[in-house]
């Protein structure tokens, strides 16, 4: 429901408590917010930095932006819509200190309105961040947060020791804050995860030259080959394989049984989890991708398969032994 600018400021001026009380209020309580009431004030009460706030703006509002915004309170006062939030204060020259409403503060200003109505939120400021962040989702006139905005936000709140540095707080955070979908969801906290250079509780395998450290430096089979290299020991080569090259993997096994009469075993690795896919999932993906594959050859075509799949790199800190390779076989 709207109201006419000119209107809506009449009823400021005349009955300001009357015109608080109509607005409705969110409630921020799940993000640490003590109380929280609307109430009538002037602009020259508020400390305003645009530098500032909001927390997770990697860039101000665009000129265009905030005449859009002008456009569309001077065309209507959306009374069912959350008004911008101040914080008392004793830090500034002014007694308010403006928390998030910055574009739409800056329409009004620009307007030439000099009083509006604000919802004044008790809470520390961490939550106060927190809660500038999770308003950013939803408003009208609606200027969506980005992708980025959400990153820079988390790592704020990372930073300032609001959340551990761990994938899984800041999964909650983002989901408590914004819930995006799954699919943003994932993206948002990998990037976050990247940029605050969150310890990762896996191991990658990513070259061979790491896979050789391991084998110099943990492994206790310390006879290990993974370059294709010829393993007497087992009278096969060896070769290490991540999940998706069984393909490129089998034709090289080929070629070399065809030279040599002699088979090539790999050891198995697997890319980064996910929200859909665990580290067991790929592993019991990647067996059952190796299965289907040796049954097409050996079963219906009566070719021998030259390939074996000795096992898995370890890749679980704290839970998968270092020094062993894990077994094949399905996992889920």
């Amino acid at each position: 429901m709207q109201q006419h600018l000119h209107e809506f400021m009449a009823r400021i001026e005349n009955a300001p408590k009357q015109v608080a009380s109509e607005l409705p209020a969110p409630d921020w309580s799940h993000l640490g917010s003590l109380s929280n009431r609307n109430e009538v004030i002037a602009f020259d009460d508020i400390y305003i930095d645009s530098t500032n706030h909001n927390p997770s703006r990697c860039i101000e509002h665009t000129p265009q932006e905030i005449e859009s915004l002008k456009l569309a309170i001077h065309a209507g006062v959306e009374v069912t819509e959350y008004p911008m939030a101040v914080t008392r204060t004793t830090l500034r020259d002014k007694p308010f200190e403006l928390v998030y409403g910055n574009g739409r503060t800056e329409a009004l200003m620009l307007l030439g309105v000099t009083k509006w109505v604000f919802t004044i939120i008790e809470a520390s400021s961490v939550n106060l961040d927190r809660i500038a962040l999770s308003e950013n989702k939803k408003r009208l006139p609606k200027v969506d947060i980005k992708r980025q905005e959400m990153i820079n936000g988390l790592n704020k709140l990372i930073v300032n020791g609001a959340i551990k540095n761990d994938e899984k707080s800041i999964k909650a955070e983002a989901t408590l804050l914004w819930n995006p979908p799954r699919e943003e969801l994932g993206r948002v906290v990998q990037l976050t995860m990247s940029q605050s250079e969150t310890p990762q509780p896996f191991w990658f395998w990513s070259s061979a030259v790491r896979v050789n450290q391991w084998v110099t430096n943990h492994a206790l089979d310390k006879t290990y080959a993974i370059d294709g290299n010829l393993y007497e020991g087992r009278d096969m080569y060896g070769s290490m394989c991540k999940n998706g090259y069984l393909p490129a993997k089998t034709i090289q096994a080929f070629g070399r049984l065809a030279k040599t009469g002699k088979k090539t075993y790999i050891l198995g690795h697997v890319d980064a989890p996910s929200a859909k896919s665990s580290i067991c999932d790929k592993r019991t993906a990647f067996m059952k991708a190796y299965e289907a594959m040796k049954s097409m050859f050996e079963d219906d075509l009566g070719i021998e398969f030259p390939l074996i799949v000795l096992g898995f790199l370890p890749q679980v800190k704290d839970i998968e032994d270092l020094q062993d390779i894990i077994p094949a076989r399905l996992y889920a």
